[in-house]
């Protein structure tokens, strides 16, 4: 679909961008084609790529023609072309989301440019995990004019953190969770639903790493502390009581859970589920008899 957007005249680096991409669809196509007769799987890798020889026509084409979610899909399809090896497509991205960044009049335009993007970074599992989380950190370190779309992307990060089930990789985003609010200046509830994202992160690490997911329990605790009324507790009782459920399930004896008690919003759980408060109030205190029980 064309858009309405025109880029400055005299552009030429998207036009120097697919003839960088269609030169090496081309080499790669040459290499394959003199490697098909003594290579079978070359030559089943050539069948699979030769629809690529009119990439840099048709890419062409969409750009002289201002259909920029047509060119930009071109150019993503690309990837497809080299997999996990494209080592090259960090500059691609980057070119994509200047072109994004330029056309874009508001935040509307800007989610609808980039969706292909987004899509490509959660759906296309022929690329690397590495390619496809730099696309999004691209789109989210370049799009500052934006906050409501940067805040869409780092839920998407999250949302792809979470799909590859990867300790290394959900820890790591874990730790930069409040650096990531404090940039993007939230407000609660935009910082309280980024909170909840990282307890579907943190209910999928294993046991080894009980602190960080303990930790990502107490972070959430505390937002909600820091706001604490009714009507807030109202709306996440049922986290709450998944949290303190999960603590004393696990319940490992190096963590210090006086903290949690001490907060307000666990003492107010006790109007809830007086039974459950009492339990962890028993296991904190070594009191491990009840507690057995109600674990076994």
């Amino acid at each position: 679909m064309a858009t309405v957007f025109q880029t400055q005249e005299g552009d030429t680096h998207f036009e120097e961008l697919v003839d960088f991409i269609g030169q090496l669809i081309a080499a790669e196509i040459a290499r394959l084609t003199e490697s098909q007769g003594q290579d079978s799987q070359a030559a089943e890798a050539l069948k699979e790529k030769e629809g690529f020889k009119t990439f840099t026509s048709t890419a062409k084409k969409a750009l002289k023609e201002a259909k920029y979610e047509d060119f930009i899909k071109q150019i993503l399809q690309t990837a497809d072309f080299f997999g996990k090896d494209a080592k090259y497509y960090s500059s691609v991205f980057q070119v994509l989301t200047a072109l994004i960044c330029r056309l874009a009049q508001n935040e509307k335009d800007q989610s609808r440019l980039a969706e292909p993007i987004l899509d490509f970074a959660l759906n296309n599992n022929k690329c690397s995990l590495s390619m496809r989380f730099k696309a999004l950190a691209i789109l989210f370190n370049f799009a500052t004019n934006f906050p409501e779309f940067r805040y869409h992307v780092l839920t998407r990060i999250f949302d792809l953190a979470h799909k590859t089930q990867k300790p290394s990789i959900i820890l790591n985003h874990l730790v930069n969770l409040q650096g990531h609010a404090d940039t993007l200046k939230l407000d609660f509830k935009r910082e309280l639903e980024l909170h909840k994202l990282a307890l579907k992160l943190a209910d999928t690490l294993e046991e080894k790493n009980n602190k960080e997911r303990f930790d990502v329990y107490f972070n959430y605790l505390t937002k909600l502390n820091s706001n604490f009324n009714k009507s807030v507790f109202d709306e996440n009782k049922t986290e709450i009581k998944s949290i303190l459920t999960n603590i004393l399930r696990k319940f490992p004896r190096n963590i210090d859970f006086n903290r949690f008690v001490a907060l307000k919003v666990v003492g107010e759980f006790q109007s809830v589920d007086k039974v459950l408060y009492e339990l962890l109030v028993i296991a904190i205190n070594g009191d491990l008899e009840s507690y057995s029980k109600w674990k076994a």
